[in-house]
C-alpha cells in the first residue's frame, strides 16, 4: 500500500428488499451494467483502490468488478463501511459512496 493512498469505498451490502427484485439492490440491471458498476467506474478514476462490500449472498457478480476487491458487507451501511476500512486499514484518506 503506497503512502499517501485514497480508497474508495462502496457500501453495498444491502438486500433490496424494498425494491422488491429478489436481488441484492446492487447487482440489478440498470441502462445494461449493475447499480454497482455505476459506481464502481467514478470511484476507480479517482482512487487509488477501490473496495466494495457486498451481501454474504451476492453469488457471482459481474466482470466490471475484477478491478476491485470485494468484501462481506455487514448488517448496516456502519458495518458495511467498517469491513472495507479493515481491508485497507493504511490508507491516508477513503472517500465513501453515498
Amino acid at each position: 500500500m503506497a503512502a499517501g493512498e485514497l480508497v474508495g469505498i462502496i457500501a453495498a451490502a444491502g438486500t433490496g428488499e424494498r425494491l422488491g427484485m429478489g436481488t441484492p439492490k446492487a447487482l440489478v440491471a440498470c441502462a445494461g451494467r449493475q447499480l454497482v458498476e455505476w459506481s464502481v467506474a467514478p470511484l476507480a478514476e479517482a482512487c487509488d483502490r477501490v473496495i466494495v462490500a457486498l451481501p454474504a449472498a451476492a453469488g457471482e457478480v459481474c466482470g466490471a468488478l475484477s478491478a476491485v476487491e470485494i468484501v462481506e458487507g455487514g448488517r448496516s451501511r456502519s458495518e458495511s463501511v467498517a469491513a472495507a476500512v479493515r481491508a485497507a486499514p493504511d490508507a491516508e484518506a477513503y472517500l465513501v459512496h453515498d
